[in-house]
């Protein structure tokens, strides 16, 4: 997308508001075919907003051939505290 803040800027506020009120288990599934570099950014946004949200985790969805994006989803678990679960299809 050629304005990917643009884009996440409504989820983020969404996110934030939400982690106000949130419920008592917040799961966050990603499955993506692409991931560029805008987007990774908006990503690891998007989960340090999680990291305020107690009992919150990311499940990373990722096909068995596509290693970059199983290993895009290892970096940017290792940069928040938000807890990652790693599946293939």
């Amino acid at each position: 997308m050629e304005d990917a803040n643009k884009f996440y800027k409504p989820l983020q506020g969404w996110l934030t508001e939400y982690r106000k009120n949130p419920n008592p288990i917040t799961v966050l599934n990603i499955r993506l075919d692409y991931l560029n570099t805008a987007t990774s950014r908006q990503f690891f946004d998007l989960f340090k907003i999680l990291e305020g949200i107690p009992d919150s985790k990311i499940v990373w969805q990722f096909s068995d051939e596509d290693e970059d994006m199983e290993e895009m989803g290892q970096e940017l678990s290792e940069l928040v505290t938000v807890p990652f679960e790693f599946k293939s299809f």
